[in-house]
């Protein structure tokens, strides 16, 4: 509660000081103005996000899938320069908590956009957060894929569990590190959440069930897939991922 207060206080200030203008062009009003959003390079055509082969609906193609857990990912963007990269920079490593709302406004337009392609062969029962580690949340102030799934879980209907998957160790944040070093910093830091709620009823909610995933970015892919193994050995049915933007 206490922290809510915080949040809503912080950001009241950050607004009284500074003015909300478009990242794009600077015209006040929205963080992203309709002209800005417009020239987000929303990606039409899916593809296999490990090889980038043309697929149906960004599932993993025949030949990648059998080395993943995770089923495939939704990502709504090319990561280039202009109004969105600026936009996750500001939202994640400024901690301009209100950019979430827009922000999840687009990752939401993407899954409904691709569950339409799919005609909703795939429904979700859940959306799980990729989760921050306490002492990462409590210096920004808030898990940025978790504001992201709010509104994912709101606009279309589904449930979300934040308590379900826990990041258990401290990491060095994936940006700083190479391909095999993400990997290794990886080993381990997620499991089942069994601290102050019933382990077994946390097993069972997952228990043949298809799980999105949310997060800002991915680069590897490798923090999804970690979240991936952990939630499919301890029995979900599918686990899919939503991602705004895929980096380089």
């Amino acid at each position: 509660m206490l922290k809510d207060i915080y949040i809503i206080l912080r950001n009241f200030l950050f607004d009284l000081l500074f003015p909300c203008c478009c990242l794009g062009c600077g015209a006040e009003g929205s963080w992203i103005c309709q002209q800005c959003l417009k020239t987000i390079d929303i990606i039409k055509q899916p593809f296999c996000s490990e090889c980038r082969r043309s697929t149906s609906y960004g599932e993993f193609c025949d030949r990648c899938k059998k080395d993943f857990a995770l089923d495939g990912i939704f990502i709504c963007a090319n990561f280039n320069e202009g109004v969105l990269k600026e936009a996750i920079h500001q939202y994640k490593y400024s901690f301009v908590f209100d950019i979430g709302e827009i922000l999840g406004k687009i990752i939401n337009g993407k899954l409904n956009y691709e569950l339409g392609i799919m005609n909703h062969e795939l429904k979700f029962d859940m959306v799980v957060p990729v989760p921050l580690h306490k002492k990462r949340k409590a210096w920004r102030g808030f898990n940025q894929s978790e504001v992201l799934g709010k509104v994912i879980a709101k606009k279309s209907n589904i449930k979300i569990e934040k308590k379900i998957l826990v990041r258990n160790k401290y990491t060095t944040p994936q940006m700083e590190l190479d391909r095999d070093r993400r990997l290794e910093n990886l080993k381990d830091v997620f499991e089942i959440n069994n601290v102050g709620i019933d382990s077994y009823q946390s097993l069972r909610t997952i228990q043949n069930k298809n799980i999105l995933l949310v997060d800002d970015i991915t680069t590897t892919g490798a923090t999804l897939e970690e979240c991936a193994k952990v939630l499919k050995i301890n029995g979900a049915k599918s686990v899919w991922a939503i991602v705004l933007a895929k980096g380089k």
